[in-house]
């Protein structure tokens, strides 16, 4: 493993530890490839872009790219009564890469 996953998974569970007792939760989202304007534009401009916006969807379980709203959801849902329970978790938004 190396030492910024090991560190960030310190963090987030030294940090949910440290909050027992209060109302604060400490989780973490870790997205991967994810669709925004500023790459889409850089990947759709040239032949080579095109072919490698293609080998980084590849990467991943579906096939393609995350969209912003998936993270948001993941976050909303983080944020929200529903996850009152979660706490000390890092939540992959990445089409199963990180399983892959």
């Amino acid at each position: 493993m190396r030492m910024r996953e090991r560190l960030k998974g310190q963090v987030i569970h030294g940090g949910a530890t440290s909050r027992v007792g209060s109302a604060c939760r400490v989780n973490a989202v870790s997205p991967d490839a994810i669709a925004t304007p500023g790459p889409n534009e850089l990947l759709a401009s040239s032949e080579t872009g095109q072919q490698r916006a293609k080998m980084i969807a590849a990467t991943v379980p579906p096939g393609l790219f995350g969209q912003a709203h998936q993270i948001a959801k993941a976050v909303v849902f983080l944020a929200s009564d529903d996850s009152r329970y979660v706490m000390g978790i890092e939540l992959f938004v990445d089409g199963g890469f990180a399983q892959v």
